[in-house]
């Protein structure tokens, strides 16, 4: 449901170029950005020169057309790609229909939330909502009959997804507790195997040290003994 407000500023306008120009919007509003033309409006409105100024000059002195047309669309149905192509398009036509028309004449694209308007008495939201119920679909936002949003509804669901969060949140606790503790588990008895393993070849160790130790005491007593008796024997 666009709506397109034309105004020229222009010596003459004639009724046949008002008539291009609405049919130019309306084309292009449907081929560009996929509205329905049987709801689309147009109005023109002319300015005389004197009314329109540029910069500090007013128009009649720069002798010159100058054009604002304005396109009022629902927010969020049209992409960026989409309103720039329109922009360009819609100023193109404006140039073929007012030659000389001055560089600073506007395009311009407004974006209106879908609860703050609409036609035959309907707002878009909620000819959006009705399209909804009647495909059967969920509604992007549930409302009262009042146009209120259902509380009760979000608190309802909101408790829902709290309860399926701690529930999911429970069990993957305790998933992991349990894998740690076979973690643990496992590497208590490595670390205990590898600490009897240490202190086993420690001991041993030590006995050999202690055997060799021994043995070499009895080697030195051994030589002891034997130079004690030469020398008792040369004394005597």
């Amino acid at each position: 449901m666009p709506y397109l407000d034309i105004r020229i500023a222009s010596p003459l306008l004639e009724e046949s170029t008002s008539r291009k120009l609405a049919l130019a919007g309306t084309r292009l509003a449907q081929s560009l950005l996929g509205k329905r033309p049987e709801v689309t409006a147009v109005s023109v409105h002319a300015f005389p020169m004197w009314a329109w100024m540029t910069g500090r000059n007013v128009q009649s002195e720069i002798r010159a057309p100058a054009a604002y047309a304005e396109l009022t669309i629902t927010a969020g149905t049209n992409s960026q790609e989409q309103k720039a192509a329109f922009v360009s398009a819609m100023s193109d036509a404006l140039k073929e229909e007012l030659p000389g028309l001055s560089a600073a004449s506007y395009v311009v694209i407004r974006e209106v939330d879908a609860e703050n308007w609409g036609y035959d008495g309907v707002t878009q939201h909620a000819r959006r909502r009705q399209a909804e119920i009647e495909a059967g679909a969920e509604p992007a936002v549930r409302r009262l009959p009042s146009g209120a949003l259902d509380m009760a509804y979000y608190e309802a669901r909101a408790r829902k997804l709290r309860s399926e969060a701690l529930a999911y949140g429970a069990g993957e606790l305790q998933r992991w507790l349990g894998q740690g503790l076979r973690l643990a588990r496992l590497s208590a008895c490595s670390w205990y195997n590898l600490g009897f393993k240490a202190i086993d070849q420690l001991i041993k160790s030590f006995q050999c040290r202690i055997q060799k130790g021994m043995i070499g005491a009895a080697r030195i007593n051994h030589i002891g003994g034997e130079r004690e008796a030469r020398c008792i024997g040369r004394c005597e």
